[in-house]
This record gives structure tokens, sequence and C-alpha cells, in this order.
């Protein structure tokens, strides 16, 4: 790469990556607001009950590219029998089967108080800052040559982490559980095709995680 293309891609992955930081400390500095606040809320298990426009689909002209709706999800959920609603903050272009379950957290003293978990603004924040960290910083180092100076199995490892972690937050963000049974449940009851996506970069980060390791054949001596 030329001397002068290799030290603008280095400004902008630079910039990128301090993006990242920012979006990071603003997600933690968030999060840790939110626990304060909600230090004494208790988690119950709400159903998708409606949901609404959040922002219209738009044409790209640069990219060439339609973007999907979102829409922000309204979930029902009851305390000492008394129904109650909550509308998540943000919206999504993934809009499950009315009726889907997913954790919500409310305020007991006030039980109308209450939010999402899993749909929070500090948790976009903390994927995206995870997102604008990881992947210039891996590019940074490849720029750099560090990450040819280390083993070639600890470098797998570390990109199969990569991807297995971004994922799993993705789907999160998308099912509102971390546990695999929560995830497939969601599957089962709401699939689409790009759902598909974040299960093969899964699949992929393990491949790379257990190819690397595993002992490479060039190691194993073959029995005399």
């Amino acid at each position: 790469m030329p001397k002068g293309a290799k030290i603008i891609s280095l400004f902008f992955l630079t910039i990128f990556l301090l993006c990242g930081v920012w979006m990071l400390y603003l997600g933690i500095g968030e999060s840790v607001d939110t626990n304060e606040k909600a230090k004494n809320y208790q988690t119950t298990e709400g159903y998708l009950l409606d949901y609404n426009l959040y922002s219209e689909p738009e044409y790209d002209a640069v990219r060439k590219k339609q973007t999907s709706a979102t829409y922000q999800l309204t979930y029902n959920y009851s305390v000492d029998g008394q129904e109650y609603t909550v509308t998540t903050e943000s919206g999504t272009s993934f809009v499950p089967k009315i009726g889907t379950p997913i954790e919500i957290r409310y305020n007991p003293d006030n039980p109308q108080e209450a939010y999402v978990p899993s749909q929070s603004r500090n948790v976009g924040l903390l994927f995206g800052g995870a997102f604008f960290i990881l992947i210039p910083l891996i590019m940074l180092l490849i720029f750099t040559g560090v990450l040819q100076k280390l083993p070639s199995r600890l470098v797998g490892i570390f990109m199969g982490l990569v991807l297995v972690l971004l994922s799993w937050l993705v789907l999160y963000m998308i099912t509102g559980s971390f546990s695999p049974v929560g995830i497939a449940q969601y599957y089962a009851s709401s699939f689409s095709f790009p759902l598909i996506i974040p299960i093969l970069l899964i699949a992929a980060g393990l491949l790379l995680i257990v190819r690397n390791l595993l002992p490479s054949r060039k190691n194993v001596k073959e029995p005399i």
C-alpha cells in the first residue's frame, strides 16, 4: 500500500477508534446511572402488545440502498394483578410476533415506571462502542504489523472471540435474552431471514476458536 494511502487509512481508523471510546464512555456512564436509579427495581416478564412506526424507510442515493423502517415496541406486564405497558426507547427493524416474551424491570413502589433492559439506549451505546473499538483496533494492529508478530493461533482465537462477542450482543439487542434457550424461543416464533446472519457469524467465530485450539496436523506425528 502506498505510504500516503496508509497514512490516510491510519488517520480514519484512529478517528473511528476514538469515536468508539467516546460511545463506550457514554454507554458506561448511562449504565451506571440506570443501575443506580433502578437498583431496587424488580424483574418480570412482559409480552409484546403492539408496535408503532419510529422512522420511515428511506433511500440512500449515495449508497444506492433502501433503509428499513424501524418501530418502537410496546410490551405489557402485570404486577399484583394490575396491567401496565412500557414502550422501548429506540426503534428496531426486527418486530417479533405479538405475545413474544421479554425481560422488563419495574419500580415496585411505582410499577408503571419500567424499562426494557435489552432495548435501552445504554446497550446500544455499549455495542456501538465495542464495535468501533474492536474493529478499528484490529485494523490498526494489522497496519502497524503487531498482529504479524503474534502467534497465528493467538490471533485466530482473538478474532473468533471478537466475532462471537459482537454477534451475541446483537442477538441480545434483538431477542432480549443472553441465554441460548431465550434466543431459540425468539427464533422459533419470530424468525426472519436477516436473523441468520448473527448465527452464521457466531458459528464462524467458534470454528475459528476451535481450529486454533486444536493441535496442527503438522505438529502431530504419524504413528510408525
